[in-house]
């Protein structure tokens, strides 16, 4: 049997902040050799990929679920497939998973054949694909619409077309924030997508045009439960994902002739969400630091 990998969209509602929430059903399987329960090279590579994946989220729940072939004795599959379990359990207790959530365990023992599966599958392919464990996270984030515009000494950069009408024409003022709209990022990383390159093209002109302006780089993600500081950048596995995203567009900006001595750059996590969908708090803003002036 092939990796199965899933993941279910259920609709539930927070009554903590009465906002609309979405229950995220990410499912994996664990698959092991016969009369063996321990992990093997391709059962932890799925485990290490779940973990990257859901660390850092609102993990309602984890549920295991543990299987044998029909071979051996009922005693004997029951507690082979609570072993299973429990070689599963610990290898995500030892990476930071399970300890704050719940949990239910379960050995169930052999999957017995099925004649219509003997007829379509060998029977030894079918034996081999009930040597595993399931996994179930149930994982809770927000849902809804947009954001409200703007609050006082934010502005939002929309148009792409034009050099930033906005920014060069208005009189900013120290603490104002700038969203950079049209800047993302591959899944899970701080590595820029190619569509991002306009927008930061024409942002680092008119940073370069106007060195009085000193600024923070501020990266922010979502879907990271409250009690993280910040989610997994699957290509380090350090849990700094705001920041190096930050740090990502300061390079950039450096690179493109903005001096690195009027910048800075910081992670805030979700410490500021925006509410609404995910999208919205993937973001990396601009916060006025201070304006010199000229010459």
């Amino acid at each position: 049997m092939g990796m199965m990998t899933l993941w279910v969209l259920v609709a539930a509602i927070s009554l903590s902040h009465a906002q609309e929430n979405e229950t995220v059903i990410r499912s994996e399987t664990v698959y092991f050799k016969s009369a063996s329960y321990q992990l093997q090279a391709a059962g932890i590579k799925k485990l290490d990929q779940l973990v990257m994946e859901v660390d850092s989220l609102d993990i309602q729940d984890i549920t295991l679920y543990g299987y044998t072939d029909d071979q051996g004795s009922a005693s004997y599959n029951k507690k082979l497939s609570q072993d299973r379990v429990m070689a599963v359990t610990t290898y995500l207790k030892e990476h930071g998973i399970i300890q704050d959530v719940n949990s239910t365990i379960v050995g169930r023992g052999e999957i017995e054949l099925e004649q219509e599966e003997v007829d379509k599958r060998s029977v030894a392919e079918i034996r081999k694909g009930n040597r595993r464990v399931d996994i179930v996270v149930t994982i809770l984030r927000p849902v809804g619409d947009p954001p409200a515009a703007s609050k006082k000494g934010s502005i939002v950069i929309r148009d792409t077309k034009e050099p930033y009408k906005q920014l060069l024409s208005k009189d900013l003022d120290v603490g104002d924030i700038i969203r950079l709209e049209d800047v993302y990022f591959y899944e899970g990383r701080s590595i820029l997508v190619p569509e991002s390159y306009p927008v930061l093209n024409r942002v680092a002109t008119i940073l370069v045009d106007r060195p009085e302006i000193m600024f923070e780089l501020r990266g922010h993600v979502c879907c990271i439960a409250r009690k993280y500081k910040d989610a997994i950048d699957r290509a380090t596995r350090k849990k700094n994902l705001s920041h190096a995203r930050a740090r990502s567009i300061f390079k950039y900006l450096e690179r493109k002739g903005v001096s690195k001595s009027r910048m800075r750059y910081k992670g805030y996590g979700r410490q500021f969400p925006l509410g609404g969908a995910d999208a919205y708090d993937r973001r990396v803003e601009i916060k006025i630091l201070s304006m010199n002036a000229k010459g």
